[in-house]
This record gives structure tokens, C-alpha cells and sequence, in this order.
């Protein structure tokens, strides 16, 4: 026999105000406990549905703990103490804060799409410069030409002692040239 069917057979045969009171407690125990339930499946439902709902499953989550720990009892689920309502003449102050909160949502939004795009601008010169970075030379691809083109020019040059100066510069050139390709860099 559950709390309830005890409360009404009691009813039927008379009982005492503790008896009353006992079975009053059992019943409202048992309704919490099959609330709190009911509270932990909704909770274990909406973080089935994905982490979107995370969120509103804590908060259902703490819900139920209260209900199961008595923090929600009939004496406390009054209002705000007297002084503290919002009245109907609060109405036009709180309307008032949800335009100045919604015009800062809005600045808020502006700003963010004004910091989206900059972002997006640099990304894009970011990837402009890889590009053109990545089309450039090697450093030793650049001594090489270098190497090259100072042996055109001594083939050309007349005098032999202007010839020697640029074989020696050449050769400087080809031996940087291997250590950038071999990562000294020197």
C-alpha cells in the first residue's frame, strides 16, 4: 500500500492529528521522490539531445537536487518579501531597460561583425604573403643565380685581373649557396 491508499483509508476509519500528520509527510515524501524522478530523467533526456542542451540539463539537475534535499518547501515558495514585487508601475522602467539592453546587444553584435571582418581581411593578407613568400627563391637558389650570373660576367670581362675578382667572388657565392642548402645558413 502506497502513502495515498494509507491517507484514505485512514480517512475512512478516523485517526488521530499525528496519525494525520505522519501519513500527510509520507505522502508528500513520496510525491517528491517520484518529482525528483521525474526532474533526474528530464535532465538525463536533454544531455542525451546533445551538449547545445548541457545547460538547461544542470540546471534541471539542480533542480532536483533541491526538490530531494527540501529546499522547496510550502513556506518558502512565496514571492520576493513585500516592498521588493515589481509593481505595475515598475513597468515602464523595465521596459525602458530592456530597449537600453537590447541597443547594447546590438553595438555589442556590430562591434563583433566589425572585428569579424578584420580578421577575415587578415587572414586573407596572411595568406597572400605565404603565397608570395613561397613563391620567392630559396636562399641558396638566390646565391646560385648569383654564382651565375658573376660567371657571365667574367666570360665577358676583358681584363683578367676584373676575371680573377669575380671567379673568387663565384665561388664564394656557389659555397654559400651549399650551405644554405645544407641549413647552416652562413
Amino acid at each position: 500500500m502506497n502513502a495515498r491508499e494509507a491517507m484514505v483509508n485512514a480517512s475512512w476509519f478516523g485517526t488521530s492529528d499525528e496519525q494525520a500528520s505522519r501519513l500527510l509527510d509520507a505522502y508528500r515524501t513520496e510525491v517528491l521522490e517520484e518529482v525528483v524522478a521525474w526532474l533526474v530523467k528530464k535532465a538525463r533526456e536533454h544531455r542525451a539531445k546533445g551538449p547545445q542542451y548541457a545547460k538547461q540539463a544542470d540546471v534541471i539537475g539542480k533542480l532536483a537536487s533541491k526538490v530531494q534535499r527540501g529546499a522547496v518547501r510550502p513556506d518558502n515558495l512565496a514571492t520576493l518579501p513585500p516592498g521588493e514585487e515589481p509593481a505595475p508601475e515598475d513597468a515602464p522602467a523595465l521596459a525602458a531597460e530592456v530597449v537600453r539592453l537590447r541597443a547594447d546587444n546590438a553595438e555589442w553584435e556590430a562591434a563583433r561583425d566589425g572585428y569579424y571582418a578584420s580578421e577575415q581581411r587578415l587572414a586573407r593578407e596572411v595568406e597572400r604573403l605565404r603565397a608570395e613568400l613561397a613563391a620567392r627563391p630559396t636562399r641558396a637558389e638566390a646565391y646560385r643565380q648569383v654564382a651565375d650570373e658573376l660567371a657571365l660576367m667574367q666570360s665577358v670581362e676583358p681584363d683578367h685581373r676584373h676575371a680573377a675578382g669575380l671567379y673568387s667572388a663565384e665561388q664564394c657565392a656557389r659555397r654559400m649557396a651549399d650551405a644554405a642548402e645544407a641549413g647552416d645558413g652562413s
